[in-house]
Formats: C-alpha cells, sequence, structure tokens
C-alpha cells in the first residue's frame, strides 16, 4: 500500500508536457539562454551598416492551440534602435506584429531577428515572448559590429535636418549664425526644367532646427556659387557668405547673361533678416557694347566689415587677353556701391583666381589659386591697399587656400585643400607677416581623391576645420563628413566622422561647408550625395575619429609684386543685377523642395544631393 501511493504521488508530481519551444539555427534556444547572430556563432562579425537576418521559430509542442499574447525586443543600454528589429516572415518582411496569435498543435509561428550594427563591437537586445496563461520566453540576442567605429565622444546629435528635392540637387556653400539664434544657409539648385542651370539658394533657419524662410534668386540661366575645386561637386567658398551685426546677410556668386553658360558677371547680394532684397550688384572689369566670356568675372568670397563688404574672385582675360587675375572689391553696405576696385596678378601668364578674404585691423587677407598652386597675400590699407607681401605655397598642382580666418592676435588659419592624386585634408597657420608658424595633416589611412578641406573657423582659444575624408573602414568610394578640433598650438583635440554606411542603400558622399558655435553646441552645415541606388537612407551618426595629425610642410615661396601686378581696374563697374535680365525673380522656394528629419525622407531618387544642417552638443 505504501509503494502504491508513492507512486501515486511521483505521477501526479510530474510536470505537464511543455507546450513551447524557441527554435533558431536548427537548435532550440532556451528560456535565459542567448543566440548569436549570425548563425550562433560568437566568433563571428557583421559589417557595419549590414543586415543580418536570422529566423527564429515558435513551435506549438503540445496538443491544444498555443496563444502567442506578444513578441517584443528591447536594446541593451548605449545600443541604437535601428541594430535590431523585429521582422516578420514574409517575403518581404516588414516589421513583426504580434496580438495573440494563435499557433495549432505540431505548428509554427515564424519571425527574424534583425541586426543591423552601426557601432563595432558587441551589441545585445532582450527578446521577450509571452504566452500561454502569462508565461514569458526570454533570450539575449547578440550581435559584433566590424571594424572600430565608437560614436562620438564629445558631443551627442541633436537634430539633422535635411533640405532638397527628389528631382533637384541641392549644392551647399557656406553657412553664417546671427548671434540672435538664427544660421543662414547658401548655395545653389539646379533647375527642374534645365538641370544644367542653376538658381541661388538663400535659406534662414533657427539653431534648434526649424526652418523661417527660403527663397531662390532665379534667373533663366546658371546663377550659382562658384565651386573653388573647378569640378562642380559642391557649391562655392564656405567663405562666400558673411553676416553683419544687425543679421543682415550678404552671397557672393556668379550670374549668367546667356543660355551659353561660360560668360558670368561678379554677384553680391544683400538680403535683410525678413528675407528681401537689400541690394543685388554684378561687376565686371569691362562692359564693352558686345560681351564675351574675357569680359566676366566671378565672385568666389567676402567679408563684412564696419560699412564696407570686402570681396573677391577672378576676373576673364580682357586685360592680357590670356589669363584671369584676382580681384579685390569695397563695397558699400549700404548700397553695394564700389568705395575701389583692384586686381592682383601674382603669376604673370597665368590664370589666378581668389577664393576667400578675411579682415583684420587695417589690412586684408586674400587665399586662392595662381598658377594652380595655393596663395596668400596681405593687402595693407582698407582705403586704398597696397600689397604687403604674397606668397605662393606649393602644395601640389590645383592645390588652393578655400578658407581662411583670423584671431585677435592676427594669426591667420588656412585651409589648404590640396590637390594631385591624392589630395588632403590639410590646415596652414601663418603669422601676420606671411611666416609659416605649422602646418598639418588629418592622415586617416587611406589616401585618395575623397580627402578635402572645406573650412576653417578660429572660434576661441581652438581651430575647427571641416570637410571631407576617406577613412579606411568607412566610405572609401565617396568619402565621409569630418570635423577636426585643434589647439591653436596644432595639437589635435578631437577628430569626429559622420558616416551613414557604405552599402548601395546606404551610401553617400558628405561634405561639411559651414561650423558655427552656438553656445557649447557646434552648429554643421554641408552637403549630401547619396549613391546611385540609395533613394531611402539620408541619415548617418557622427563616430571618434581615428586619425593623426601629420606635419604639412609645403615650400613658402615669396613673390616680388610690380605695380603693373596690383593695379586699380580702370574700366571696371558694378550694375544692378536685378535688371540683368527681365525674367530675374526673387521667390519663395517651390514646395518640391522639404525641409524635414533627415530619418524622414525615403521617397528620394539616387543619386540625389541633399543640404543638411546639424547640431551636435559638444561636452
Amino acid at each position: 500500500m505504501r509503494s502504491l501511493l508513492l507512486v501515486i504521488i511521483a505521477v501526479c508530481c510530474c510536470p505537464a508536457a511543455q507546450a513551447f519551444e524557441l527554435f533558431a539555427s536548427a537548435k532550440p534556444v532556451p528560456n535565459g539562454g542567448t543566440y548569436h547572430q549570425p548563425m550562433n556563432n560568437a566568433s563571428s562579425s557583421v559589417a557595419l551598416f549590414s543586415e543580418q537576418r536570422d529566423l527564429f521559430s515558435i513551435r506549438n509542442t503540445g496538443d491544444t492551440d498555443l496563444t502567442i499574447a506578444s513578441i517584443t525586443l528591447t536594446e541593451a543600454e548605449g545600443v541604437i534602435d535601428e541594430e535590431f528589429t523585429l521582422q516578420d516572415a514574409a517575403l518581404k518582411p516588414a516589421p513583426l506584429s504580434v496580438s495573440n496569435v494563435t499557433v495549432a498543435p505540431g505548428k509554427f509561428f515564424d519571425f527574424y531577428v534583425r541586426f543591423y550594427p552601426v557601432h563595432s563591437g558587441v551589441r545585445t537586445a532582450t527578446v521577450a515572448i509571452s504566452y500561454g496563461d502569462g508565461q514569458t520566453h526570454s533570450i539575449t540576442v547578440s550581435g559584433k559590429g566590424r571594424d572600430k567605429a565608437t560614436f562620438f565622444s564629445n558631443g551627442n546629435l541633436a537634430f539633422q535636418q535635411i533640405y532638397g528635392g527628389p528631382t533637384t540637387d541641392e549644392q551647399a556653400t557656406g553657412m553664417v549664425a546671427d548671434g540672435a539664434g538664427h544660421v543662414y544657409l547658401v548655395g545653389h539648385v539646379t533647375q527642374v526644367i534645365d538641370r544644367f542651370a542653376y538658381d541661388i539658394l538663400v535659406t534662414k533657419a533657427t539653431t534648434d532646427g526649424k526652418l523661417v524662410w527660403s527663397k531662390m534668386w532665379s534667373g533663366p540661366f546658371r546663377d550659382y556659387t562658384r565651386d573653388c575645386g573647378q569640378n562642380d561637386q559642391t557649391g562655392g567658398s564656405a567663405d562666400a557668405v558673411a553676416v553683419d551685426a544687425d543679421g543682415n546677410l550678404y552671397i557672393a556668386g556668379a550670374v549668367s547673361s546667356s543660355k551659353g553658360n561660360n560668360d558670368y558677371a561678379a554677384f553680391v547680394m544683400k538680403v535683410t533678416p525678413d528675407g528681401a532684397i537689400a541690394w543685388e550688384q554684378q561687376w565686371r572689369p569691362e562692359w564693352p557694347s558686345s560681351l564675351l566670356a574675357k569680359h566676366g568675372a566671378q565672385a568666389y568670397g567676402l567679408r563684412v566689415a564696419g560699412d564696407r563688404v570686402y570681396v573677391t574672385g577672378s576676373t576673364g582675360a580682357a586685360r592680357s587677353g590670356a589669363e584671369s587675375h584676382v580681384f579685390v572689391l569695397a563695397m558699400h553696405t549700404t548700397d553695394g556701391a564700389l568705395a575701389w576696385q583692384k586686381a592682383i596678378d601674382p603669376t604673370p601668364g597665368s590664370n589666378d583666381r581668389g577664393y576667400t578674404v578675411a579682415v583684420h585691423d587695417d589690412y586684408l587677407i586674400i587665399g586662392g589659386s595662381a598658377n594652380n598652386s595655393a596663395f596668400l597675400a596681405r593687402l595693407d590699407g582698407l582705403a586704398d591697399p597696397k600689397v604687403a607681401w604674397i606668397n605662393k605655397i606649393s602644395a601640389g598642382s590645383g592645390s588652393n587656400i578655400n578658407s581662411i580666418d583670423i584671431d585677435p592676435e592676427g594669426a591667420i588659419y588656412a585651409a589648404c585643400d590640396v590637390r594631385g592624386m591624392n589630395c588632403t585634408f590639410s590646415l596652414l597657420k601663418v603669422a601676420p607677416d606671411g611666416q609659416a608658424l605649422w602646418g598639418k595633416t588629418y592622415v586617416s589611412g587611406r589616401a585618395n581623391q575623397n580627402n578635402n578641406t572645406h573650412i576653417v573657423r578660429a572660434i576661441g582659444d581652438d581651430v575647427f576645420a571641416g570637410g571631407r575624408i576617406a577613412e579606411a573602414w568607412m566610405d572609401g568610394q565617396m568619402g565621409d563628413g569630418l570635423i577636426t578640433r585643434i589647439g591653436s598650438d596644432g595639437s589635435l583635440k578631437w577628430a569626429a566622422y559622420y558616416f551613414t554606411g557604405k552599402g548601395p542603400d546606404e551610401i553617400q558622399e558628405t561634405r561639411i561647408k559651414g561650423l558655427a558655435l552656438d553656445g557649447t553646441a557646434l552648429l554643421c552645415f554641408g552637403q549630401l550625395y547619396t549613391g546611385n541606388n540609395n533613394g531611402v537612407r539620408y541619415h548617418g551618426y557622427w563616430y571618434n575619429g581615428l586619425g593623426t595629425l601629420e606635419a604639412f610642410n609645403p615650400s613658402f615661396s615669396p613673390i616680388a609684386m610690380t605695380d603693373e601686378q596690383c593695379f586699380h581696374v580702370e574700366a571696371g563697374a558694378g550694375k544692378n543685377a536685378s535688371d540683368i535680365t527681365k525674367q530675374r525673380q526673387w521667390v519663395d522656394t517651390p514646395s518640391t523642395l522639404i525641409w524635414q528629419d533627415a530619418t524622414a525622407k525615403h521617397d528620394g531618387h539616387g543619386p540625389d544631393e541633399d543640404w543638411f544642417l546639424m547640431r551636435l552638443n559638444l561636452h
């Protein structure tokens, strides 16, 4: 009797048959277990911005229906939402939605866990399956991102807005902040009907990412801000934009007077804070009755100081018949009238261009290209300037100075866009007397055409520079955005990369063209250019830079200037640019250009160029 009772008790205490099993890679994954993606192999890794989907199956092992109440995924701390997602098992997977799904005895319910690393190293999340009568089966999914990418540790991204249309290209020039909580963004946009023609695009936004107004200077032909690189890959010089103490905006560019699009006048425009044109001027070194390309000019850079706007650019070949010169203009801020006009010919017999100008005390610093080499020049006396010195900087054929800034002590910081077989992201610090103090090149591990410096700004005790870099583990094919923060002694404080991936659905080229500090936040402006197959992803992440600064020591060769090489432009004159054609319009941008969060755009048509504005809260 005692033995029988024991048997009965033993039978009654046996658990009911397990009605739930979770399988992946043909093996059960127990409650509390860990599954390593891909294929439950802990030693595997997945390339950044690459998709790995593993199939999970819930099997009903009982003899009654099994109810799955929900399946949820929770990322571990520091893991980005898109790194792990749940998807259904359809032929074209969609986000998983489960609510009281019934699984018949012996049947399966399948779903995917998608691993999409955007950070290197181990990434984890928890998948919790609620089923039956309040029971839960939880597992850890784990994956490893390849390479050495870590999120930017000196700040966090507050927002990333983009601006553009699916059938137009928006190329970025530069950005300035007015000190009252606004930024002005300038560049140009291709015309919808004629993609060879451009309109100048001007936008005002708040420093927290809201659009205030957006306008186009729309002529019938090619009106734009000129690319310093001479290859039409981006907008004009980052220094083609300036703002005065009252929030008025000044823009330099070029406007065309015929469909031939090889005959330009230099263009300067003043825009009030509410988006109205105060004045608009075009300038040529000569205005004969029959205009030819040799009578043309293009403005690249400007600065405003006091009641003057100082503009630099390149003339046609009217004076010599064979070459262009660097022009420098002083214009009154009130009406755009000329105070004086000069030209410099650093290298007679070859084309010279002024790309950027800065003002300090009673002198100007001009940077640009002379006979396919970079140059810096100082002009003393703002009333009637004379060349104090000019240096040819031998940094490779096609190299140029495309942005400069001056600190309160008069030290000159220059963005040296080094060209040639391998381009580099390089900076120079130059004394007021023209002597080189230091030069630095940011080296990231891959040398090719996709390393460019676009902007330099002296802010406080530091120097911020922006451009494009071809980091080895990132996108070496198109290049990614780069910002460096360098001490005045040339030491690297930090570098940051903006990376969106390099697969066909993610790849895009990114360039930083504008930088401004708003308190402790850094505002970044630039352009993105998606790959041929990417019309869906327009956002990325900021990462810690892995490169180092190396010495950059191009030779400085003084150029002796004669009176004939620095001269007044006697025949030059400005004219009202509104009279350039009856068809010129200053209009609101069309509704096809959309200002939106970068994560919201999925309807583009690659390749596609758009602007972006981002805010990095530094710490």
